[in-house]
C-alpha cells in the first residue's frame, strides 16, 4: 500500500467538543425517540399489535393516535441523519468516508423520516400514489442501511481507532440482510405463517439498526456523558482563569 493511499485512510482531526456531544448524543437518542414512540403508539392504538403486523400499520392515515408514530419516526430521522454526518466527519476523506455515512443517512432520510411524511392508508395496502411512494422509500432506506453498513466495515478493519467495531459492523450488516429479505419475502407471499410475523421482523431490524448506532456512537470519541463532563471542566476552568486574573488587575 503506498504512501498516498495511507494517507487517505487516516481520520479527521478529532471534532469540536461540541460537534462530538452532538453526534454522539444523535446516535443515542434515535434509536430511544423511534422506541418511545411506537410502544406509546401500539400502547394507545386499540388495536395496536407490533409482532403481527408492519410498522407502518400504527401511522397509517386515519388511526388514532398516528400523528404519535410518525412524529417520533421523523424525529428519529433527523437524529440519524445527524449521526451520519458525524460519522462521516470522524471518518475522513475517501470514498468509504463518504458512502458509508451518506448510506445510513438514506436510512434516516427515507425509512424514518421519508415514511413518516408519506403514510400509508389506513389499510396500508399499496394503492395510490401516496400508498406506493411509502413503500419505495421504505425500500430504499432498508437497502441504505444494509450497503452503509457493508461499506463501514471494511473502513474501520483499515482504521486502528475503528478496528473494534468491523466485526459488529459486519453482523449487523448480515442480520439486516436476513431482515429485509425476510421481510420483502412475508409480504410478497403473505399467506405463510411467517408472514404473521412481520411487525416482529421489522422491529428486529430496527433494533439492530439503533443498537450499531448506539454502540458506534462510543469510542474512539467517548461517551456524550464523557464529553459533557469534559466541557463542564474546561469551562469552570475558563470561568476561574478569568475571575483571577480580573482579582489580579483590579486596583488594590
Amino acid at each position: 500500500m503506498n504512501t498516498l493511499h495511507l494517507e487517505r485512510l487516516k481520520p479527521r482531526p478529532a471534532l469540536a467538543a461540541g460537534g462530538r456531544l452532538l453526534w454522539a448524543l444523535c446516535g443515542r437518542l434515535a434509536g430511544l425517540v423511534w422506541l418511545v414512540g411506537t410502544l406509546l403508539t401500539a400502547a394507545l392504538q386499540p388495536e395496536g399489535n407490533m409482532l403481527r403486523y408492519p410498522l407502518s400499520y400504527l401511522g397509517a392515515w386515519g388511526l388514532p393516535y398516528s400523528a404519535l408514530f410518525n412524529a417520533g419516526m421523523a424525529l428519529s430521522g433527523l437524529l440519524v441523519l445527524g449521526f451520519a454526518w458525524g460519522l462521516h466527519r470522524a471518518l475522513g476523506p475517501g470514498a468509504y468516508g463518504w458512502w458509508g455515512p451518506l448510506l445510513i443517512g438514506a436510512f434516516g432520510l427515507f425509512a424514518l423520516l421519508g415514511t413518516a411524511l408519506l403514510p400509508c392508508a389506513a389499510s396500508c395496502a399499496e394503492s395510490g400514489l401516496v400508498g406506493q411512494l411509502h413503500y419505495v422509500v421504505a425500500v430504499l432506506g432498508a437497502a441504505g442501511l444494509f450497503w452503509g453498513l457493508a461499506s463501514l466495515a471494511p473502513r474501520f478493519e483499515m482504521l486502528p481507532a475503528w478496528r473494534d467495531r468491523a466485526a459488529l459492523t459486519h453482523w449487523a450488516a448480515h442480520l439486516c440482510l436476513v431482515g429485509f429479505v425476510l421481510f420483502d419475502v412475508t409480504s410478497a407471499w403473505p399467506r405463510t405463517w411467517l408472514a404473521g410475523y412481520r411487525g416482529a421482523i421489522q422491529l428486529g431490524l430496527f433494533a439492530v439498526a439503533f443498537g450499531w448506532m448506539s454502540l458506534a456512537s462510543g469510542e474512539p470519541f467517548g461517551s456524550s456523558f464523557d464529553y459533557a463532563q469534559d466541557m463542564a471542566q474546561e469551562g469552570l476552568r475558563e470561568i476561574a482563569t478569568r475571575v483571577f486574573d480580573k482579582l489580579r488587575q483590579s486596583p488594590r
